[in-house]
């Protein structure tokens, strides 16, 4: 099975509190951030905003340096949740 660089990945679930680091169950040095929790308050837009540094940091806090980002994808997935999601996406900001 392919292995996955050190990856922070961020997501909206069900149960987790907003900025809970959620391990992968399938990789080591994956982890996922949550972004929100529950039903989004039906057509409004959600802003979230992150901290890829900061969050990469927490979840690999034995690195010694920050690596550069090397990409940025986004999707909507809800396979291990055995649910269904929408997702629709305004704009993506990356700032230094």
């Amino acid at each position: 099975m392919f292995s996955p660089q050190n990856t922070v990945a961020y997501t909206w679930t069900e149960r987790e509190a907003v900025g809970t680091l959620i391990r992968s169950a399938h990789f080591s040095n994956l982890y996922y951030v949550s972004m929100g929790q529950g039903v989004t308050p039906g057509t409004d837009w959600v802003r979230v905003d992150c901290d890829l540094a900061a969050d990469y940091k927490r979840a690999f806090p034995k690195e010694a340096s920050l690596p550069r980002l090397k990409g940025l994808l986004i999707k909507s997935d809800s396979n291990d949740t055995k649910s269904s999601a929408d997702a629709w996406l305004k704009s993506v900001e990356l700032i230094p």
